[in-house]
This record gives C-alpha cells, structure tokens and sequence, in this order.
C-alpha cells in the first residue's frame, strides 16, 4: 500500500515521499501506537483500538464515522482490516474515503468467503460492474490496495483477478438539467421576496447556500463553517468582502487543514448577507457560526435538541429535501424537477467563472482544484449551460414585453402574447423609419440611418411582423440567424477554452484583454439569440 507524507511545501511545489507498505512492515506495537496518535489529536474518538467499532470523526460532515470490525468469522481479516484504516487515515486519507472502503471490503470479503473462494469474487465483481460501472471498478480498486497490503496466500491470484478486469474510466460529473435548475432559481427568488421571516426563517441557509456558492465554488462542507462575523467592510475604500472556510485537500497531510480566504463581493451581496446575517442572530445570538443547528429545528413539528452547534451536512441535506416538498412542490406544485445537489453549484460556480473568462489557474485556486484537468473537464458543460440560459433569457424577453400590459393574473398572458406585434405597430407613425423587411423599424427618421447596427433582426427597435404571406419565409429567415449566432457561440465557447486554458508565465495572467473580450462576445451573442428567438415564438405563438 502506498503512504504519502509530505516533506516540504510552498506556494508553487511540493515535496512528498511515497514508500510501500506491506503487513509485515509494522508490529502490533506499532499500530497501537499509530492509534493512540490518532486519538490524542481528537482524530479517532471515544474508543480503544480492541473496540469493534471506532468512531473517526470527519470535518467534512461534522459527524463521527463508524468504522466497523465485526466479521468474526475472519479475525486475521478482520485485524487487518483495523491496520490498513490507522495506515490510510494517518497517510491523509479523508475519513469518509476510508468509511466507503471500508464497506467496498466487507462486501468483497463476505462474497468470496475471506478472499478464499475466487470464481465467487470473479461473478461479485463482473456483476457489480454490470450494475454500476463506477462502483464495479471502485470495489477492484479498494480490493487491488488492500489484498496487495495483506498478501494472503492467494493474494497473487487475486491480483491478477483484478488486473484482468475491465478497467472503467470515471466520467466528468453529470449535473442537472439546467432549464430544472434555473426554474428553481426562480422558485428560491420568488419565494423569499414574497414570504414573511416567521415562515423562511428555517430556510434562510437554503437562500444563501443558493445566492453564495453558486457564484463562489465553494464545497458544501466549507458553506456550512461561515462565521457570523464573515462579512466585512472597508469603509476606507468603500469595498465588501467574505471571509471564506476553506479546506485544502491533501492527501498526504494527516489533518485537513482550514484556513480562510478574503473574496471581494459586491455590495448588493454584502448587504443580502447582512440582512440574513441580522435575522438568524435573532433567534441564536450566541452562535459563532452562520447556520446554527437550532436553526433546523425553528417552525419542525417535531423540534428536538441538535447535539452538534453547527449545521452539518445531513442536516442541510434533510433541509433542503423539506424545502423541494413544502416549498418547490407543495406551494409551486412543481413535481418534476430533477434535484440539485447541495455541491452541484459548486460546479455551476465553476462553469459560470469559466464563461466570465476568468484564468483556469484564478478558477482552480478559487474551486481547491490541485490538477488543472479538473478544472479544464467543467468546459464539457457549458454549451448545455448557455443552451438552457438562452432558452431562459427568451422566455424572460416574452414575459418582460407583456408585463406592462399585465396585472397580478395569469389570464390573458396568451391572448396579449398573440396579439403583440399588432399592438405595437399601432405605435409607428410618420415620424418612424416604419415598414421594412418582415417588420417595422422604430427608430425616428431623424436619427436614420446613423444609429443603425449591421442587422435589422438584432436592433431592440425592430419589430418583427410579417404579414401573413410572408410568415413561412420570415420564420425561415429569422431562423437562419438564429442558426448562425450558435455557429457564432461554439467559435466564442472554442476560442474561450483555449485562452483560459493557456499557462500562466511565473504566475502573470498574460492573455486577459483577449479572455475578457471573448467573453463580451458570448455574453452578447446570448442575448442576442435569445432576442431572435423571442420574435420566432412570438410569432407562432400569434399563429396557433
């Protein structure tokens, strides 16, 4: 097995030693020793090493662990078991790492009878791979480490069984329909603009969770540790910052370290965060933390003590699951929507910086990406990313043109919507440029031809009303452009992909002018896809 441990480290490299381990490398002694290091840095808890279970606690969740040694059948596994968790935890493993492995080695050591029946192993792993490919290869993979750490006498048999099973590569990470996710952001934005303290108080984390981390990539468990006193105020320069929990992911440190990072925000979050800020300390003054447990508890029927001050992950999970029933389906009847993951606007974090044309180096510091390709992976998503935003931008474009016309009801939204191109020809007069092709120019002769961009069907003051025969060849025409602004959005999606993708020359940003300028491009490219294709729908919205 392999051990890693850092030997010396700065801001550009790191030295670590790597050495092998196998079980005849260390005494009982040893291990004991091992165990009792981790007890006194809080890392293993109330337990001795002879427990069948060890409570290992994980910073992550904030919760302890168990880790189980019960398979009585197999007491050479079974202690053996116990060295590989004290050698991989005290090599930097995350807890939770360690728990899942743990588990992948009981199913593996049940199923093929303490690792002696190896066509059985064979069928566990075959099927399991079947099943699910990312579980299959992870349960070779846990097997591979610790059978080559016990060498038991058919260990090598084992080996080569692993070695010759297919090797599944883990994909990018799937994310949820976007059109789903911006639909609960319009969900989570009405909801709180339109309900009472009394009544959101208990999804106040919710909020914020959704409004912070999905323009900061920041990890679920990082969101959870905010401070109440995060916030600050240069009054000097007039400028708005967050103090940001972060935990450096390395593997070959035995503690996760945290530490916090300064991050500029504007100063409409400063105030946002303010106000929740003001409204939680309400009902929990003496709280170091931002969310309290408590705040789980406030308007539950059933409201019990939390043991732990701050909210943990669970219970973040088991709030946000209350909030797609009572919020998302029961009070917006939306029922279909895919969920999103307390850590996938982390990743929309990451796919938003990407389009802004920030650095992949700005983007990787920002997410605690140690390897750029894990960075460079987030650009798969983001033509479905801008795909979903123009659809939502269209529809914002139908709705905004209509709503001076509209009162609180829904009704008459369509008979409006069918209706609109009449209504605002009614506006053109003799002092308008008028009839042109397909449609109408607004624009005052006056100011003709002077402000006039390279394409009609792009102008905001070009209305597009064909008449009824020439409505088959207008669509076509409109559609045509529509067509060429995503041939226009892919080059700017390539040509940014590659510029952020570039080194950076002794930590210099050297191509940022080109960066920011592609980046103009795509965002003005979106709105204007999303302008022709509101004038496509208008119009067969008007022909249905």
């Amino acid at each position: 097995m392999e051990i890693r441990k850092t030997l010396n480290e700065s801001e550009f490299t790191k030295i670590e030693s790597i050495s092998q381990v196998y079980q005849n490398d260390y005494t009982l002694k040893d291990y004991q020793k091992i165990f009792d290091d981790l007890f006194d840095i809080n890392k293993i808890r109330n337990c001795s090493f002879t427990d069948p279970i060890w409570y290992i606690f994980d910073p992550l969740s904030q919760l302890d662990l168990h880790m189980r040694f019960n398979l009585i059948s197999y007491p050479d596994i079974n202690l053996h078991l116990r060295f590989y968790t004290l050698l991989r935890i005290s090599s930097g493993k995350a807890a939770k790492t360690v728990y899942d492995e743990l588990a992948s080695l009981r199913k593996v050591i049940l199923y093929s009878n303490g690792f002696q029946n190896v066509e059985k192993l064979k069928e566990f792993f075959i099927e399991s791979i079947n099943n699910y490919k990312y579980l299959g290869n992870h349960l070779i993979m846990v097997t591979k480490i610790f059978i080559d750490f016990y060498r038991c006498e058919n260990y090598q048999e084992i080996l080569d069984l692993c070695e010759s099973m297919p090797n599944y590569k883990k994909s990018i990470r799937e994310l949820p329909n976007f059109q789903d996710v911006l639909a609960l952001d319009d969900i989570i934005n009405n909801y709180f603009k339109n309900s009472h303290l009394k009544e959101n108080i208990t999804y106040l984390p919710i909020l914020i969770w959704w409004l912070l981390t999905n323009i900061l990539p920041m990890r679920p468990s990082e969101f959870l540790k905010l401070k109440k006193d995060c916030l600050i105020k240069d009054e000097k320069n007039q400028k708005f910052h967050i103090s940001v929990p972060r935990i450096k992911n390395l593997n070959s440190e035995l503690n996760n370290s945290l530490h916090y990072d300064l991050i500029t925000i504007d100063e409409a979050t400063y105030k946002l965060l303010m106000s929740a800020k003001n409204q939680i300390n309400h009902f929990f003054p003496d709280n170091e933390y931002l969310f309290p447990s408590g705040i789980f508890n406030i308007n539950a029927k059933n409201s019990g003590t939390k043991k732990n001050s701050i909210l943990n992950l669970r219970d973040f999970n088991d709030l946000k699951d209350r909030f797609y029933k009572e919020i998302v389906e029961g009070k917006y009847q939306k029922y279909d929507l895919e969920r999103v993951k307390a850590g996938d606007t982390r990743h929309f974090a990451i796919i938003n910086m990407c389009l802004q044309g920030f650095s992949m180096h700005n983007i990787a510091t920002l997410a605690g990406h140690t390897e750029l390709r894990i960075t460079q992976s987030y650009f798969s998503h983001t033509k479905s990313f801008v795909q979903s935003y123009v659809y939502k931008l269209t529809q914002l474009k139908l709705e905004s043109d209509i709503s001076h016309r509209m009162d609180t009801a829904i009704i008459g939204w369509k008979k409006y919507l069918v209706h609109k191109s009449s209504l605002e020809k009614k506006n053109v007069n003799k002092n308008h440029v008028g009839k042109i092709q397909y449609g109408f120019c607004m624009e005052l002769k006056e100011n003709f031809p002077n402000t006039c961009i390279e394409f009609c069907e792009f102008c905001p003051k070009y209305i597009f009303a064909p008449s009824v025969n020439e409505s088959e060849e207008a669509i076509k025409w409109l559609s045509y452009q529509s067509e060429e602004l995503d041939k226009k959005i892919d080059e700017v999606l390539a040509l940014l992909k590659s510029l952020i993708s570039l080194p950076q020359r002794y930590g210099n940003d050297l191509n940022i002018v080109e960066r920011k300028t592609a980046a103009r491009k795509l965002q003005q490219f979106i709105e204007l896809k999303s302008s022709v294709n509101s004038q496509i729908e208008g119009v067969l919205n008007g022909r249905n």
